[in-house]
């Protein structure tokens, strides 16, 4: 940034001030040039055949103005020079600008030495298998053997069980113990016996089915006690983010405030800057604004 304050000084010109002088310099080099174009070196005469007279329609350049061209040179190189200084001058001061707007806020206290900091993270809520993580041995392999028992149960006393498909069996069996297959001669007579009593295979069955209720109704309460540990985590998580962002917001718009502040007193001492002409081009300065005039 520093580069660019060498066309700066306390007393000089605007850039509305320097563009219009750029432009009157432009004009100025213009007509010195559009007349160093017509440069030629003879007159030129034009007269209709077998007439006598002849009627001069362009003039040379005259043998005293030949001196003149070295001078009319270096008023269009000073020009020139002028434009090119007062437009980088203007280029610079618009860079000024530029970086002023671009910088951010964590940039801008970084330059000073000043710790800036960001946002709190949103916090990762827990589940389920995070509160488990936390228990120890024996707590741990109570749920998973919990959760085993009601499977393997579950699995012998489903409607689609095999304990459950068998007693339907049994009880089938009791009503009708005798199964008649085919006919006339080759029909044969199957007969069913019971090997156990349906008493006693109701006695395991309801007896598996409540060990079930029980060992999943245990498993649902330490569920229930795990789900409850996940909200009140996350809960608190919520709550510590929730203070984290507010204490970050208040701070935060505190030091939005002071950048503001310095990039708009940094945006009007850019702007207060004059333009400064070196010494070399104030002759054709001085020439060229008072074309203005």
């Amino acid at each position: 940034m520093d580069k660019n304050l060498v066309f700066f000084g306390e007393s000089g010109l605007t850039s509305t001030s320097a563009n219009h002088v750029a432009n009157l310099a432009k004009e100025y080099a213009q007509s010195i040039e559009s007349e160093l174009q017509c440069i030629k070196f003879y007159d030129t005469y034009v007269g209709l055949i077998g007439t006598e007279g002849k009627q001069k329609t362009s003039v040379g350049f005259p043998v005293s103005k030949l001196a003149e061209i070295p001078g009319m040179l270096k008023k269009v190189t000073s020009a020139k020079s002028l434009i090119a200084w007062l437009r980088e001058a203007i280029k610079a001061r618009e860079a000024l600008l530029n970086a002023i707007n671009k910088k951010d806020i964590e940039e801008w206290y970084n330059e000073r030495g000043l710790e800036f900091f960001h946002s709190p993270k949103e916090p990762e809520m827990l589940d389920k298998e995070d509160i488990v993580a936390e228990m120890n041995i024996k707590e741990r392999n109570h749920i998973y053997t919990l959760e085993t028992k009601c499977a393997v149960i579950g699995k012998l006393i489903h409607p689609d069980g095999s304990l459950s498909k068998a007693r339907k069996a049994l009880l089938k069996v009791e009503s009708a113990p005798f199964e008649v297959q085919g006919d006339g001669r080759d029909a044969l007579v199957i007969e069913y016996r019971q090997n156990v009593a349906s008493p006693t295979v109701d006695e395991l069955f309801f007896s598996l089915q409540k060990e079930h209720r029980e060992t999943q109704a245990e498993l649902n309460k330490i569920l229930h006690e795990v789900d409850e540990k996940v909200r009140e985590a996350n809960m608190k998580l919520r709550a510590e983010y929730a203070e984290e962002l507010r204490k970050w917001d208040s701070e935060h718009k505190k030091l939005l405030n002071e950048f503001n502040e310095w990039k708009s007193e940094e945006a009007k001492k850019v702007a207060d800057l004059k333009i400064v002409i070196p010494d070399h081009l104030k002759g054709i300065y001085e020439e060229v604004n008072g074309l203005g005039k």
